[in-house]
């Protein structure tokens, strides 16, 4: 079994054979289980990999075994539902952790965000769905330094404010934003430092023209996703026509732009793919 996954009917197999719980085998989607069926994981000391998507049934108490396996480099906690801060809390420890998906996990909130704080190594973070979390939960997120992939869709308490906490984080590629309704034309400021983002959505938010115009220094920048930012306007499209980079343009339900300046654009980025 060594560096093979391990994935249905897990918990028979190390049941059968103890062998596999020290053996090198380093990836587990365990996906659906159940508190109980959680404490063999303690043995699996080579544990890098763990997915437990969508376990509905998980609680604090299931993941506390979670501590004991410190070579965890991706663990997928998305859609637990009952994971609350206090779960989150066992993960405090696990220095190596390079990717956490969170989405969805409904009970977490800005304490849980203080957990995170020393996972220095972590470059990868889905808090998708968090709906709890608010600026002040961002602060604790300063130090992950590492972090190329931030996602905070469907986080509605962000504001433009809670974005300042961001601004140190320059090694960052992707920032979803989608949804967090709080966020405004000031917050845009604050990522105009982020020159290595590529990947930027700002899906259903009340931005203008004057936020577009923020974003002319993302020179690196290939996605940016505005979809349902029904204030902007042919004006706000023209601050974007030096990102010689870009490639993918969503501007489904941007009701104020018309066919003419979606064409202009296009002539100034021929590359670009412009989805309306």
């Amino acid at each position: 079994m060594s560096g093979k996954p391990l994935q249905r009917g897990w918990k028979g197999e190390i049941g059968k054979d103890q062998y596999l719980a020290f053996s090198g085998f380093n990836s587990l989607t365990a996906s659906p289980t159940k508190d109980r069926d959680l404490a063999a994981l303690a043995a699996m000391k080579p544990l890098k990999w763990l997915g437990l998507s969508g376990c509905s049934e998980v609680t604090d108490a299931g993941v506390t075994c979670l501590s004991e396996l410190t070579l965890l480099q991706d663990i997928d906690l998305s859609g637990c539902k009952e994971v609350s801060d206090a779960g989150i809390a066992h993960l405090k420890g696990l220095a190596a952790l390079k990717t956490l998906d969170l989405r969805d996990c409904r009970k977490i909130t800005d304490v849980g965000l203080v957990s995170l704080k020393g996972l220095v190594e972590l470059q990868s973070l889905d808090l998708s769905g968090c709906r709890a979390i608010t600026d002040a939960g961002l602060a604790h997120l300063k130090g992950l330094t590492m972090l190329q992939n931030l996602q905070l869709a469907g986080c509605r308490q962000i504001t433009s404010g809670g974005l300042s906490h961001l601004a140190g984080l320059t090694g960052l590629r992707r920032l979803i934003l989608g949804g967090c309704w709080g966020v405004t034309d000031s917050g845009l400021s604050h990522l105009k430092g982020l020159t290595a983002l590529r990947d930027l959505n700002f899906e259903s938010l009340d931005i203008t023209d004057a936020g577009l115009a923020e974003l002319r220094d993302l020179q690196a920048l290939r996605k940016l996703g505005l979809a349902g930012c029904n204030e902007i306007t042919d004006a706000g499209l023209s601050a974007l026509k030096d990102l010689a980079e870009l490639h993918t343009l969503d501007l489904f339900g941007c009701s104020k732009i018309t066919d003419a300046g979606v064409a202009e654009l296009q002539k100034l980025l021929p590359r670009v793919t412009i989805t309306r």
